[in-house]
């Protein structure tokens, strides 16, 4: 479905949505992100300059109401209904803190805080309830797979 659209080079990112609806992607070589119905195939909306960078990684919340999406620049955003995405949507929450690409993004069950991580070897927590104040920056231990 995505290929036949050609949205401008590898999709580099995807997330479906829980109630496996909507599949959501991002491709490589454009900052947009692309909304697809799983069940028809069918274009359904698009953001063309959701991201200043290429778009990474991508999730959806556990009740599917909001998308978190992190870029190669380091930024990760938190968007309301994507279904409904247009060139003038704006994202509900901007976090910065990550000096590199975004490698994954992942909600807490009650929606309330997100963890990120990153090529710069962070992991970061998010409180999305107050504003996305960062909680916490874990830093990964020199030749080990520990974050503290």
């Amino acid at each position: 479905m995505a290929r036949d659209l050609n949205l401008g080079g590898t999709l580099n990112a995807s997330a479906c949505s829980p109630d496996g609806r909507l599949i959501v992607v991002g491709a490589m070589l454009s900052n947009a992100v692309f909304v697809f119905d799983a069940g028809s195939g069918r274009f359904v909306a698009r953001h063309l300059t959701a991201h200043s960078s290429p778009v990474s990684a991508m999730r959806f919340s556990d009740d599917g109401k909001n998308l978190a999406t992190g870029d190669t620049e380091g930024t990760v955003k938190i968007w309301g209904d994507p279904a409904r995405f247009t060139a003038k949507s704006t994202a509900l929450l901007t976090l910065k803190g990550h000096q590199g690409v975004v490698t994954a993004v992942s909600f807490s069950r009650d929606g309330k805080r997100l963890v990120s991580s990153c090529e710069d070897k962070t992991a970061r927590i998010w409180d999305l309830e107050n504003a996305g104040a960062a909680i916490r920056r874990l830093e990964r231990l020199e030749n080990s797979g520990s974050f503290v």
